[in-house]
């Protein structure tokens, strides 16, 4: 049986995320293999100097994460490092930075070259994004924010294709075998899609022989459900995530859809804090509660509204 576990990098997960894991035998992460992560696992190297060393998007998540998978392989669990996209994207930048191998053949390269040109474009994408928020047109802004979420959106299924393909190998092999959790990041839903398509799983078959089971875990769901009620959904979505996600799935939007979507996205990323909290006794999902507030704001805006409040916070996305 293979669990799926879908969270955000957030302190204020780790308990559930703690919980699941403590109930399989087999522990993989999202991210490459990393040899410095085998010392901090092992107890060689300290949990602050890895962190230091590593310099994540966010420390304090890292700093918890390493603490609780130190414990769990300290009590025998096997934890291993699966996430091909990005594994390629190391290989790239040796190319690039330390082996003068020049874009043009990357681009041609078996393995590399698709992730390549899906980050390349992603990444383009982005960059135009930040110049037309700056630029001050909510239009441009709107319409290279649309832009974006597509170019996102297939540089996540890619992402998420490659890492199915390489954990089904894997099953498929006998090298991971018995309770497996997998980590997910929770906008990588195409992941599991991915994965039970290639697993061919049968949800709910009794048969010991039948094909791996695959499930999906929502571990903020029963927060969500102690925040705002158990009608509550099973994770949060801005309106950045619905709009990359409908591209991922190719769901049809129309052109007014994605760009009320993306009006509100705009509107959104602006209003958020950027700090990354840890919960408190006082607040235990600071995080989830300033999301749910904020969600519940931009669902208010119409395009005009979001275009007024667009100007009016400009200055957050110029500073």
């Amino acid at each position: 049986m293979i669990t799926i576990g879908f969270s955000p990098h957030r302190v204020e997960a780790l308990e559930h995320i703690a919980r699941e894991m403590e109930t399989h035998n087999l522990i993989i992460l999202e991210e490459p293999p990393d040899p410095v992560f085998r010392e901090m696992l092992a107890g060689r190297m300290g949990v602050e100097a890895y962190v230091e060393e590593m310099v994540p998007a966010f420390p304090e998540f890292t700093r918890h994460t390493c603490l609780l998978l130190q414990r769990l392989y300290g009590a025998g669990q096997r934890i291993e490092q699966v996430e091909p996209y990005l594994e390629r994207m190391e290989r790239i930048y040796d190319l690039l930075d330390n082996q003068g191998v020049g874009p043009e053949r990357i681009r041609e390269m078996p393995e590399v070259g698709e992730v390549y040109l899906a980050e390349a474009h992603a990444t383009a994408a982005l960059m135009n994004f930040y110049r037309k928020i700056g630029g001050g047109d909510f239009g441009t802004a709107v319409a290279a924010c649309r832009e974006f979420a597509h170019a996102d959106a297939a540089r996540l299924r890619l992402r998420a294709r490659l890492r199915a393909e390489a954990v089904a190998d894997a099953v498929r092999s006998g090298a991971f075998r018995g309770k497996v959790y997998v980590e997910a990041g929770y906008i990588h839903l195409a992941f599991f899609i991915f994965l039970r398509q290639q697993l061919a799983a049968g949800v709910g078959d009794p048969d010991p022989n039948a094909p791996v089971q695959v499930r999906p875990r929502y571990l903020l769901k029963a927060a969500l459900d102690e925040i705002a009620g158990p009608r509550a959904p099973r994770q949060l979505y801005s309106p950045g995530d619905v709009l990359t996600l409908r591209a991922v799935f190719r769901i049809p939007t129309s052109r007014a859809g994605e760009e009320l979507l993306a009006a509100r996205a705009i509107v959104y990323t602006a209003l958020l804090s950027k700090k990354e909290k840890v919960p408190t006794v006082r607040l235990a999902y600071p995080h989830l509660t300033e999301e749910l507030r904020l969600l519940a704001h931009v669902r208010g805006l119409d395009y005009a509204a979001c275009e007024a409040a667009f100007f009016r916070y400009l200055r957050k996305y110029t500073m």
